[in-house]
C-alpha cells in the first residue's frame, strides 16, 4: 500500500514496462514526430529524380528521335521509344517472361490513367453544360439576349452509359471564329442561289446564270452537310432535278455551238489563207 507520499525522481523503479520518466509519451504528443518514413524509390525512379533539367531534356530528345528499322522487309522510321515498345510487345508475344509482366504493369497503369482522365472528363462536361444551361435560363427570365457561350451547351454530348463525352461544334474562340466564317460562307451561297434564280427569270436567254445557280445550290449543300445537325439550314428557293438537269442541257447546247462557231471560223481563215495563197 501506499504511504499517501509521492515518489521522487529518485524513488521511481525503472524495470519491465516501467520505462524512466524523460523517455515516457507525453500526453498529445506523438511518439513518432516526423511521421511513417517515405518509401524507397526503385532504381529507375532514382534514377529519373537524380537527372538534372538538361539531362531529362536530352534523354526526351533522344527517345523522341526517329530511327529507321526493318519490319517484314521493309523500311519503316519511327521514334525510339515506339521502337522499344514494339520489341518489347514482340519479345512479350514471343515468351519473354519479364518482357510479359512489364507490359502487362504498363497497360494496366496506362488503363487506369485513361479511366482517371475519362472520368474527369466527363464530370466537367456535366459542370460545364450544366452551368451553361442555367446561364442561358437565368439569360431568358431577365429578358437579356441570349450569349453566345464557347462551347454552347446544346454542342455537348454526354453519353453516360459509355462515360463518353462529344463536343459536336466549336470548342474554343478561335474554332468559333472560323466556324462563323464558315455559316458567313453558306449564308453567302445562299443568296447566290437567289440572286441568280431572279437574274436568270428576268434573262432566260443568259445560259450561265441558271448553271451559276446550279454550282451554288452544290456548295451550299456540301458545306451545310458537313456541319453538325445543329447548325444545318434548309435552302431555300432550292432547284429541283429537273431545272438543274435543264441548266446542264443548256451549258451543253451552247458548248456544242461555241464549238461549232469556232470549227466555221477556222475552216473561213483555213479558206482565206488558201485564196491568198493563189
Amino acid at each position: 500500500m501506499s504511504d499517501g507520499k509521492r515518489k521522487g525522481p529518485s524513488d521511481y523503479d525503472v524495470g519491465h514496462g516501467k520505462p524512466p520518466r524523460h523517455s515516457r509519451f507525453r500526453p498529445g504528443q506523438s511518439g513518432n514526430p516526423r511521421g511513417r518514413p517515405k518509401r524507397a524509390l526503385g532504381k529507375h525512379q532514382q534514377l529519373v529524380q537524380a537527372m538534372d533539367q538538361p539531362t531529362r531534356d536530352m534523354f526526351m530528345a533522344e527517345m523522341q528521335r526517329p530511327i529507321t528499322v526493318t519490319s517484314a522487309g521493309k523500311k519503316v522510321t519511327m521514334p525510339t521509344v515506339q521502337m522499344i515498345a514494339r520489341s518489347m510487345a514482340k519479345t512479350a508475344a514471343e515468351g519473354g517472361q519479364q518482357a510479359q509482366r512489364t507490359a502487362l504493369l504498363l497497360q494496366l497503369e496506362l488503363e487506369r490513367e485513361i479511366a482517371a482522365e475519362n472520368a474527369e472528363c466527363f464530370r466537367l462536361a456535366k459542370e460545364v453544360k450544366d452551368l451553361g444551361y442555367e446561364v442561358l435560363a437565368r439569360h431568358r427570365a431577365r429578358g437579356l439576349p441570349q450569349p453566345d457561350l464557347v462551347p454552347h451547351p446544346d454542342d455537348i454530348f454526354i453519353d453516360e452509359l459509355r462515360q463518353r463525352v462529344e463536343v459536336r461544334g466549336p470548342f474554343t474562340t478561335e474554332q468559333k471564329a472560323k466556324f462563323d466564317k464558315i455559316l458567313a460562307q453558306r449564308d453567302g451561297l445562299q443568296r447566290g442561289v437567289s440572286g441568280h434564280q431572279a437574274s436568270a427569270a428576268a434573262r432566260p436567254r443568259d445560259w450561265t446564270l441558271p448553271i451559276l445557280a446550279v454550282m451554288a445550290q452544290e456548295h451550299f449543300d456540301v458545306i451545310n452537310n458537313l456541319l453538325p445537325q445543329r447548325y444545318r439550314k434548309k435552302l431555300e428557293n432550292r432547284m429541283s432535278a429537273a431545272q438543274v438537269e435543264a441548266a446542264r442541257e443548256k451549258v451543253r447546247k451552247a458548248s456544242k455551238a461555241r464549238k461549232r462557231r469556232l470549227t466555221r471560223g477556222r475552216a473561213s481563215r483555213a479558206a482565206g489563207r488558201c485564196a491568198r495563197r493563189r
